[in-house]
């Protein structure tokens, strides 16, 4: 798929709201190249970080983090 809206379109019947902001987001960042270094996405609505959550972040790699339960 060349742009966010074809892939929009084609899967349209397939996503709700809440999916829907990971296509915004792609073409958000599509439209920016080069502009940021690295991309935290999260889906809670508050997250606090004890330190630099890209301290051992290496370019060009997508990294995934799961909260475990207690």
């Amino acid at each position: 798929m060349k742009d966010a809206r074809t892939l929009a379109a084609l899967s349209a019947p397939f996503h709700n709201i809440s999916t829907l902001r990971y296509l915004h987001y792609h073409r958000f960042l599509r439209s920016r190249p080069g502009q940021y270094d690295a991309i935290f996405l999260t889906d809670l609505r508050d997250v606090c970080f004890q330190g630099d959550p890209f301290v051992n972040a290496k370019p060009g790699r997508l990294r995934f983090f799961v909260e475990e339960p207690p």
